[in-house]
């Protein structure tokens, strides 16, 4: 079964573009968009072959492939880097509740803050 799109925000995240753009191309340009039955009106679907293919429709020009290949490259860019910013923040929360703070030596800390300070109060 092929990737699905299941809400305007990824739809938009991944043509580069806004919801309120999106939910405006499905009215004004026929943006390929499916309404699961029984659902909100609100509750979308998007296939992104399908998607692929209505871009290629609209655009026009010399520059028409090489645009739709930066919204798709600029798409997945975005996509990585949520997935990035969701396993630092996992990784964050594991060494918060599992890992011992380290001192600038690299040694464990013996159950007291790093003190970053000199020790020597007289020295600046």
């Amino acid at each position: 079964m092929p990737h699905l799109l299941s809400s305007w925000k990824e739809i938009g995240q991944y043509l580069g573009e806004g919801v309120r753009t999106v939910q405006r191309w499905e009215l004004e340009f026929g943006l390929p968009v499916r309404r699961p039955v029984g659902h909100s009106r609100h509750a979308v679907l998007a296939v992104p072959a399908e998607l692929d293919a209505w871009a290629l429709t609209r655009t026009r020009g010399p520059g028409a492939a090489a645009a739709l290949s930066l919204h798709k490259e600029l798409a997945e860019t975005r996509e990585e880097i949520d997935e990035l910013r969701r396993r630092m923040e996992s990784i964050e929360s594991f060494c918060a509740d599992h890992c011992k703070p380290v001192n600038r030596a690299g040694r464990r800390a013996k159950g007291r803050p790093i003190n970053t300070k000199s020790r020597n109060p007289n020295r600046r």
